[in-house]
């Protein structure tokens, strides 16, 4: 645990979400998900972030060619000024909020429309925009889409000829401006001033037309030209399109076997993964409730957690998928690198298909310790003589409801990623 609170204002888009892992889930749901969704993150889901991007990158390459081949330049700082000239640009003109850095942004523009476009620390729109912002978070994405070329900091063919056929010639004489906008630190940018000027930028983001649209198609729904899914990301797309018109959509086992039987007439293999998904959640989201929960009850006895436990979980748990997990156990042995775990997954599977909740919180305890020891760490939690000794407190979570165990839905396996960027680009403004 942190010796010092940690005070810095992160934008609430920034903050990293959920645990860190204690359980080693990661490898596991990221392996398993990797089947259907081969080129986007978790947080990489917006389309208007990677125009920002691929936009940053060509007007890197146009301040290295002003520069000359014999001037190095800094390419961070080049993107990171574009990208908080381009959040100014949506918060001002576009009156759009859903980028990153937004809580910055607006309390810098309720202050004045002269603005900060610096890599100085207190100038950026979020606590590390290197790490938090598009460049931490969407570089690597934008290789395995096919933006960015795999070994150098450029775009590649696709994507620079998007630049130039949809912005740079819109933007026209506006272009070098921009270029020399972003090219070095400017405390005090006026945004009134150069108004004429970021009114023509700000149609990056407004719209997308059908060319642009079948460019984002092929490179971020369809997984890009080097697709590691053999067409099944595309098709799974597909399936989320008939979903898109219900509100009342949620991920979770039952969502996830009604897309696997869609999936059977059309690909086989996809229906499979998509219910092995399915099985692997109906074991990661109980585990990681359970876990959770333990976490709050330091001092306490085991045995009275146990029995708190089966007084409002069901008997059993019908709902986690033994058969087909114990088809998956050599996935988990090798996401986490460890036969002893994987078979320690299998383990909590059967304790909770059958109600025996204690024997599934001892062995939580002891996935915990052999991951955590792995990382040079302690476990967050330990069984002292049947009182629970918890290290790293979590005095929010709460067990989740009975009815509620066999629907819970805690990691992401990319789909909701995927999800986000087609239901982008079938709304009918593009966005």
């Amino acid at each position: 645990m942190l010796e010092q609170p940690f005070l810095t204002d992160l934008d609430t888009r920034a903050q990293v979400k959920g645990s860190i892992d204690p359980l080693g889930a990661m490898a596991i749901w990221s392996r398993i998900g990797r089947r259907v969704v081969g080129n986007l993150s978790t947080v990489s889901n917006s389309v208007k972030d990677f125009k920002t991007l691929v936009t940053g990158f060509a007007l890197i390459e146009d301040v290295r060619r002003k520069a000359g081949d014999t001037e190095d330049i800094d390419e961070i700082g080049v993107f990171l000024r574009w990208e908080e000239l381009a959040a100014y640009v949506r918060a001002y003109f576009n009156n759009d909020k859903e980028f990153r850095g937004t809580t910055r942004v607006q309390r810098q523009l309720s202050e004045g429309t002269t603005v900060p476009v610096s890599i100085e620390r207190d100038c950026q729109i979020l606590a590390n925009q290197k790490s938090y912002g598009i460049w931490g978070l969407f570089t690597v994405p934008a290789r395995t889409c096919g933006l960015i070329e795999a070994e150098a900091n450029v775009l590649t063919e696709p994507a620079r000829s998007l630049v130039d056929v949809t912005w740079r010639q819109k933007i026209g004489p506006t272009w070098p401006i921009l270029v020399g906008l972003v090219e070095r630190d400017d405390r005090r940018l006026s945004l009134d001033r150069f108004a004429d000027t970021l009114r023509r930028v700000r149609p990056i983001w407004l719209k997308t037309d059908a060319a642009e649209r079948a460019f984002w198609k092929r490179h971020l729904i369809d997984g890009g030209p080097s697709d590691s899914t053999s067409g099944r990301q595309a098709i799974l797309a597909g399936l989320f399109r008939d979903s898109l018109n219900d509100p009342d959509f949620a991920f979770s086992p039952r969502s996830l076997r009604d897309l696997a039987a869609k999936a059977k007439g059309r690909d086989e293999q996809l229906s499979e993964n998509l219910l092995a998904i399915a099985a692997s959640e109906s074991v990661l989201a109980p585990a990681a409730a359970l876990f959770g929960f333990v976490l709050s009850r330091d001092g306490q006895r085991l045995d009275v957690v146990a029995r708190n436990v089966s007084r409002n979980w069901p008997a059993s748990l019908p709902s986690v998928a033994r058969d087909r997990l114990e088809g998956l156990q050599p996935e988990f042995s090798v996401a986490r690198d460890s036969q002893v775990e994987a078979r320690l997954w299998l383990a909590i599977a059967d304790s909770l298909s059958a109600g025996r909740y204690r024997e599934a919180i001892v062995q939580l305890l002891e996935l915990n310790k052999l991951v955590t020891i792995r990382r040079g760490g302690a476990p967050w939690v330990a069984d002292d003589s049947g009182t629970l000794r918890v290290r790293f407190r979590d005095e929010t979570s709460t067990l989740p409801a009975g009815g509620e165990v066999k629907n819970l839905w805690r990691h992401s396996y990319f789909l909701d990623s995927l999800r986000a960027v087609v239901q982008q680009l079938e709304a009918r403004d593009g966005q």
